[in-house]
């Protein structure tokens, strides 16, 4: 199962490089490639707000992020959360990260405190600034 789940970690990492690679090399627009944030499913997330007051999308996101998000949910909703330990570059690399970790720094690393209300809060906040920002900038 490992060896599975590091195989298909590997694909999908060269599947990221070569869609940007191939962005740099052809470009964008209707005859090239779309860049490597059309792919991300959390793209749909940060573009979302724009879409639904201005009917746009931000720079380098594009329709296809809601695709993808609804391919994530629906993935989610069938087995679970293999996207991001299976599927997701970033997932990946902190994976990999982890285990270089584990393997040249021996011992056991305490984890960190869970995050309290404060945190919680602000981090709402800011969410909340952030929308009205984008609002009044349009």
């Amino acid at each position: 199962m490992r060896q599975t789940r590091l195989a298909t970690q590997i694909l999908f990492v060269l599947g990221a490089l070569y869609t940007g690679y191939r962005h740099q090399l052809v470009g964008g627009g209707p005859g090239g490639a779309g860049p490597l944030d059309a792919y991300c499913p959390f793209g749909a997330l940060e573009t979302l707000p724009t879409y639904l007051f201005f009917g746009s999308f931000l720079a380098k996101t594009a329709f296809s992020n809601f695709w993808f998000l609804l391919a994530l949910l629906a993935t989610i909703f069938l087995v679970g959360s293999v996207f991001c330990g299976w599927i997701c570059p970033l997932g990946s690399l902190g994976d990999w990260l982890y285990r270089i970790r584990d393997k040249f720094f021996f011992g056991t690393h305490p984890a960190a405190p869970a995050a309290g209300p404060d945190i919680k809060l602000w981090t709402a906040c800011c969410s909340f600034t952030d929308c009205v920002a984008i609002m009044a900038l349009k």
